[in-house]
């Protein structure tokens, strides 16, 4: 398994402008699992699953890591995502189809995020509005940080490298962050 894989086809990001081939691919980044395996983790049709991730197939995304025979008699089939972490390749945001299909992902992973986080932090309000002695589950930040853009590779390196020292599968939360230009630098120019 590659330790990073940058998406360049356009085949691929067409594939993965479905959020449960985004979710399938997630969870066989860690582990080889059954279309089956996987269906009972989302709580989907072991079929409609079992299609996703023959489409995750058919691009290359995923592979076949082994099969396994059961007591039934009854063939496994264990897929693998092909690296741990995924990037697109920004070439493919120059293409008119590939630019929609990376606005489209993007924009449902940020309003999937913002969902997320707005029902934890309307439960944490809910339960300091009930009384109840618990600490906050959420917290929240905007910061500008005075980075040029030499540095920028540096800075997302050095705050990869943090996230990744805590990234387990027990983990309970997530951290989303978006790094661009504090400022338009196209305004007034002709």
């Amino acid at each position: 398994m590659l330790e990073q894989y940058t998406i360049s086809d356009i085949k691929q990001l067409k594939a993965l402008s479905h959020a449960s081939r985004v979710k399938i691919l997630s969870s066989l980044s860690e582990k080889p699992m059954t279309a089956k395996q996987l269906a009972d983790q989302f709580g989907e049709e072991p079929a409609k699953t079992s299609y996703h991730v023959k489409q995750l197939l058919k691009v290359g995304l995923v592979e076949l890591k082994f099969t396994r025979e059961t007591q039934n008699g009854i063939i496994e089939k264990y897929y693998q995502a092909i690296a741990k972490e995924f990037q697109t390749d920004p070439y493919l945001a120059r293409q008119p189809e590939g630019r929609s299909h990376l606005e489209t992902g993007f924009l449902r992973e940020l309003n999937k995020t913002q969902s997320d986080f707005l029902r934890a932090y309307r439960a944490d309000l809910e339960r300091a509005g009930n009384g109840e002695e618990q600490e906050l589950t959420t917290a929240h930040g905007f910061f500008r940080v005075n980075v040029t853009a030499e540095q920028m590779p540096a800075f997302v390196a050095e705050l990869q490298k943090l996230i990744s020292k805590y990234e387990n599968e027990e983990g309970q939360y997530a951290l989303s962050y978006l790094v661009f230009p504090a400022e338009d630098k196209t305004k007034g120019m002709a």
